[in-house]
């Protein structure tokens, strides 16, 4: 059995999805149908596969449960080189190019990080967040200074659109880090 990382979100999603419960394809199907997970495909013609790369890497473990059943199903659940393979993913180091090119993929880890992390991480990841986002914002409003004025006013809008995006971004991980200050700091703000 050779030991691979999964090489896609939707890969990511399923191991930290399985490392919260194990569940099986269906209950997965399920999540990705009634969450905001819904942008990933619920289609069994991509989950089955994916499920079956991860448990072929040994990432995770099925195990038929109610085999005298009329309807025996497969339970999934992750396998410690499964978790250490969601911890590494979730704390990789963030990059400019995550923010413009795969900012879903960056709340996932955010969102999977509780359960594979501990506090210090996810506020490194929060800093490394801030530190891009105060970065780009002054590039991105220099764009939009230099666009010119004559002509219609889709692309700066849609340029502005993008920079209140971020803007809000920023924000929030603001908000995130004061939830995920060290003690003494909760303390001395309160």
């Amino acid at each position: 059995m050779k030991k691979e990382k999964p090489t896609t979100s939707l890969g990511y999603a399923l191991l930290g999805l399985i490392h919260l419960q194990p569940r099986s394809g269906y209950d997965l199907r399920k999540v990705f149908e009634t969450t905001p997970m819904g942008h990933y495909s619920s289609s069994p013609g991509a989950i089955y596969p994916a499920l079956k790369r991860l448990e072929e890497a040994g990432l995770i473990r099925g195990k038929v449960a109610g085999r005298k059943s009329m309807r025996p199903k497969r339970i999934y659940s992750s396998s410690p080189e499964g978790v250490k393979a969601l911890r590494e993913w979730v704390s990789q180091p963030l990059t400019m190019d995550d923010f413009v090119h795969r900012d879903d993929e960056l709340m996932l880890r955010f969102a999977l990080m509780g359960s594979v992390v501990d506090d210090a991480v996810t506020r490194q990841f929060l800093e490394q967040m801030l530190e891009i986002l105060d970065a780009y914002i002054p590039e991105l409003r220099q764009i939009l200074a230099e666009m010119p004025e004559a002509g219609p006013p889709h692309g700066r809008l849609a340029l502005s659109s993008g920079i209140e995006m971020y803007m809000a971004r920023r924000r929030w991980v603001r908000k995130a880090l004061a939830e995920f200050a060290p003690d003494e700091t909760k303390r001395r703000k309160e």
